[in-house]
């Protein structure tokens, strides 16, 4: 359902992985914008050219989430 061709960024919780644009975090969730707040940091794993972010969240909780910021007509 998340998983946007041109997203730039990828969110790993647990055993799924939601492709996004980290503009879009970064505008709705200020712990989003501090942690894409340095743009020279490098990530730790990659994944297709697109860093890759572990979050303890669960898989549900990240869709419901994204749900609430990702317009509908932008969903895979």
């Amino acid at each position: 359902e998340f998983w946007l061709e041109d997203g730039d960024v990828v969110l790993a919780c647990h055993d799924v992985a939601f492709c996004v644009h980290k503009e879009l975090l970064v505008e709705h969730s200020p712990i989003f914008a501090d942690m894409f707040s340095d743009g020279t940091a490098h990530p730790d794993e990659v994944y297709h050219d697109r860093p890759v972010v572990r979050l303890f969240d669960s898989p549900e909780d990240m869709r419901h989430l994204l749900r609430a910021l990702v317009p509908a007509e932008n969903r895979r």
